[in-house]
């Protein structure tokens, strides 16, 4: 009977050990299992979320929540460290950098400004910096400048952060263009990221072997850019602005408008150079020598203002207003004005107001006395006009005086 009884309990007992192996075992399949889920719903998420940039213009614009001010206006910009680091792989990068222009203006920096303004940014230069095949004057992080006059001329990203063409690829796309040799004359790999031609602005990345070592942004049109340091007579800026004037004096008959070429003055006013903000930068519109014609990068060569007139004049009008009465004798209440900045660059750049809003001097603001920007600026910018004839007529007679 006790053998009978030990036997019993051998056999239990190798049961409850069998059983325990094959709940080990469903366990242990359980979590290979619930591992593989996992780790596959993971790769699924990293691939939704993988970036596609390209330099079109967003149709919905993260300007309210990721919203990307100058250093001067905030405490700094997400993807830029207070030495001037860039974090080229951060989306917030990616947002900014690729659909926005930036040829003239990059981490609170604007071609024209003063070198001692950037050193309030970013401290001393580290040294030379990185173009395509020569060295930069000086370098404040990861941004390189050149700025052979005290003025800041070219705006360049040298990454200290490394980054591989693969790393590229995955993270801005693949490029529109690949270049051996191209815009910037260099032996080395260039990937061109350019897939909305009208913006005005392409995304140009260096590579040295397998290595990024500059980002830039550059003008589409090769044309458009460096016109911009060639001066003219004041004779011939008024030929321009008259040769455009006249154009846009049939317009507004045919759209039951009127235009005059009152586009901007100012009364009494220090000794400071007058300028517009637009997206490619600050536009000097009048120059005082401080900073001077060098220190913008961009000058007003004219204007012209469209409006609707009170007693239904249309083609060109004068508003005979005062600097203090502006637009507003002319100008039909509740309707906006539409001022044109005709620069030196081929860019016609509008700003768009409410009547009771817009004067003479509404979009311009003055540098101080010793040529560096101060606290009068201006209270509306400008923007990159839509009206592609007058983009198209500008151009046509601008290309006739260069």
């Amino acid at each position: 009977m006790k053998r009978l009884m030990m036997v019993a309990a051998a056999s239990l007992l190798l049961a409850a050990c069998s059983n325990e192996d094959k709940m080990e075992e469903t366990a242990s399949q359980k979590s290979v299992d619930l591992k593989t889920e996992e780790n596959t719903t993971e790769t699924k998420v990293t691939e939704s979320k993988a970036p596609e940039p390209s330099t079109e213009e967003q149709t919905t614009e993260p300007a309210e929540k990721k919203e990307v001010k100058s250093v001067e206006q905030s405490e700094g910009i997400s993807y830029i460290t207070q030495d001037g680091k860039v974090d080229i792989l951060s989306k917030d990068f990616i947002n900014d950098y690729f659909y926005h222009n930036h040829i003239n203006e990059f981490g609170g920096i604007t071609v024209g400004m003063p070198i001692n303004e950037v050193e309030k940014l970013y401290g001393q230069s580290s040294g030379h910096g990185r173009a395509a095949q020569y060295p930069t004057t000086g370098k404040f992080g990861d941004i390189a400048l050149d700025y052979p006059d005290g003025y800041v001329e070219n705006i360049f990203i040298n990454p200290s952060m490394k980054m591989t063409k693969s790393q590229v690829e995955a993270a801005y796309g693949m490029p529109t263009e690949t270049e051996a040799s191209a815009p910037l004359s260099s032996d080395h790999d260039i990937y061109i990221y350019d897939s909305n031609k009208n913006n005005g602005y392409k995304i140009v990345v260096l590579f040295d072997g397998d290595q990024v070592v500059l980002i830039q942004q550059l003008p589409e049109n090769e044309n458009q850019s460096n016109e911009a340091n060639q001066t003219f007579t004041e004779d011939d800026k008024l030929a321009m602005t008259q040769a455009f004037y006249d154009w846009a004096g049939e317009r507004a008959e045919i759209g039951n408008m009127a235009v005059t070429d009152e586009w901007f003055t100012h009364g009494a006013a220090g000794h400071g150079d007058w300028y517009a903000e637009t997206p490619d930068g600050d536009v000097q519109a009048q120059d005082l020598e401080n900073p001077g014609h060098n220190g913008f990068q961009i000058h007003a060569i004219g204007g012209v203002a469209f409006y609707t007139a009170k007693d239904g004049s249309t083609g060109q009008q004068r508003t005979n207003g005062s600097t203090a009465e502006g637009y507003s004798r002319a100008v039909k209440p509740g309707t906006d004005i539409h001022k044109y900045l005709l620069a030196d660059n081929g860019v016609v750049y509008e700003l768009i107001g409410p009547a009771d809003q817009v004067g003479f001097t509404t979009g311009f603001g003055e540098y101080e006395d010793d040529g560096t920007k101060g606290d009068f600026r201006p209270q509306m910018s400008f923007e990159i006009s839509g009206d592609q004839a007058a983009q198209a007529k500008w151009q046509e007679i601008l290309a006739q005086y260069q």
